[in-house]
């Protein structure tokens, strides 16, 4: 059995990137090797680090265009993807915590309190279920930025 498949929804609601053709002015994007490539020469303790240090005071993280290129995920996807009731701060949270499980699982003491604190939050959002829909939202797209 494969992976969760996250609902179409938000596939629906995105717009597929736009090929560039040759006459396009400007360099073209990065490919996702060449990215990874990039990103594979920072270390793990300064990624998560990245990821811990965004957190708020009340627990949580903003949805804004510095967190989705931290996720290396457009925005406008994340933003189509907000489950319901709408709230990004809870939906960048629970992305937050499921990025920090997915990837950096084999650390969990040192980002545990943490994880705590971004949990009280999405509990008194009444957005906990987010974090399900966050771990499966990561999981349809093979999520790995590291």
């Amino acid at each position: 059995v494969g992976p969760p498949q996250f609902p179409s929804r938000c596939a629906a609601r995105v717009a597929p990137p736009t090929p560039r053709s040759a006459s396009q002015a400007g360099p073209p994007a990065a490919t996702s090797s060449a990215a990874a490539s990039q990103r594979a020469t920072i270390p793990d303790s300064k990624r998560m680090d990245a990821i811990l240090l965004a957190q708020g005071v009340s627990g949580n993280w903003n949805l804004n265009d510095a967190f989705a290129a931290f996720l290396d995920i457009a925005l406008a996807e994340l933003l189509a993807c907000l489950p319901e009731p709408r709230n990004e701060a809870a939906w960048a949270t629970a992305l937050a915590l499921a990025c920090l499980e997915r990837h950096f699982s084999h650390v969990h003491d040192e980002w545990l309190l943490i994880g705590r604190k971004a949990e009280a939050f999405l509990r008194a959002a009444n957005c906990f279920h987010y974090l399900d829909e966050a771990r499966s939202f990561l999981t349809s797209r093979g999520h790995a930025f590291l």
